[in-house]
């Protein structure tokens, strides 16, 4: 699993996990609200929905 958190806060930003054939993207706000869950065939679509959450937070990008 690879979590992101959000520099100031240190609250969760975004987990992303493998669950099968699928990787599941769970998005926080980075106060602590839950705000969505997203399932992507490939990493590759989950990681770009991830640095697109991550920029519109403005929290740096992960490095995984």
């Amino acid at each position: 699993m690879d979590m992101v958190t959000h520099p100031d806060t240190e609250l969760m930003v975004a987990t992303l996990t493998r669950v099968g054939r699928r990787w599941m993207l769970m998005l926080w706000d980075g106060e602590g609200r839950y705000l969505a869950t997203q399932w992507h065939r490939s990493r590759k679509s989950a990681l770009s929905r991830l640095l697109s959450h991550c920029t519109a937070l403005g929290v740096p990008w992960p490095a995984f």
